[in-house]
């Protein structure tokens, strides 16, 4: 598995992870956003990889599997394709993230705004290997911090962060405005 930065042809993948994270995008709009919002460099997207796929020395026991399950197996093809550099069919994981400088203090802030994994690989470590990425340019960048907001429905995201050393030290509040 591994970890690059989001490019323009990933955007169709990225807008199917987005609607599993329950922010239904197309990817028209996306792209739109995508040359507004990333080019100034302060908003960085990463998305990561499968791992290519290692042909099996079991391949009887693998075809009569496929053969006896082939949703199954149709549908972990396309959660694990390969790894090639610019595939995006390998996608298995988003994570946007924005470089925020306050008035108020020196430096900057990290801003994750989105984290996703596929939900058919989440747990395969896609989502902390994103972390990592996303802490080390922020630590680059001269962040003295990352911040991010998670619903209160998301129990076992909110466990994963923790595991990652996130904690909790303010209450969100929000208020949509109409348009």
């Amino acid at each position: 598995m591994q970890v690059r930065q989001a490019v323009a042809h990933d955007l169709p993948r990225l807008s199917e992870l987005f609607a599993q994270l329950g922010y239904p995008v197309a990817t028209a709009q996306l792209a739109r956003r995508w040359v507004a919002r990333l080019a100034d460099g302060q908003t960085k997207a990463y998305v990561a990889l499968a791992a290519p796929e290692v042909p099996s020395t079991r391949g009887a026991a693998n075809a009569a599997h496929a053969q006896a399950h082939p949703h199954a197996h149709r549908q972990s093809h396309t959660a694990h394709g390969s790894a090639r550099p610019g595939d995006s069919s390998a996608v298995i994981g988003l994570l946007v993230m924005h470089l925020v400088e306050p008035l108020h203090e020196d430096g900057l802030w990290g801003l994750i705004s989105a984290l996703v994994v596929d939900e058919t690989v989440r747990g395969s470590g896609a989502g902390a290997l994103l972390m990592a990425q996303a802490e080390r340019d922020a630590l680059a960048a001269g962040c003295s911090h990352i911040e991010l907001s998670s619903s209160e429905s998301r129990s076992r995201a909110h466990e994963f962060y923790h595991r990652q050393g996130y904690h909790e030290v303010r209450q969100r509040l929000v208020k949509t405005l109409a348009r």
